[in-house]
């Protein structure tokens, strides 16, 4: 019972820990996110140069080699668009939840 009386006398503290938790937690959805798209990235790039391409340039491939691997480039560009994203989601919650937070404990 000691712990719900002392969550019941600093409602605050509790508030500012869980904000911080939440930020934390962000924090590192933000660096595996990174990690995801450089993966996706790097994945992306290896395919296309098993393919002979270079940068983005599809018309370096020949209509039948782009159309036998069509399913494995756009998989790949979707790899890397859903990890963008992510990241940006991930990026923006953060920022959401830092600016609140900074609100929050400014304005108490």
């Amino acid at each position: 019972s000691s712990s719900s009386s002392s969550s019941s006398f600093s409602p605050t503290l509790d508030q500012a820990a869980l904000a911080s938790l939440a930020q934390r937690v962000l924090e590192l959805e933000v660096k595996e996110s990174r990690m995801a798209l450089a993966e996706a990235e790097e994945q992306d790039a290896i395919l296309r140069a098993e393919l002979g391409m270079y940068a983005q340039d599809l018309d370096s491939l020949s209509d039948e080699r782009l159309v036998r691997h069509y399913d494995a480039l756009e998989t790949s560009l979707q790899a890397v668009q859903d990890a963008k994203d992510s990241l940006v989601e991930r990026e923006d919650a953060l920022e959401e939840l830092s600016s609140s937070t900074s609100a929050s404990t400014s304005s108490s």
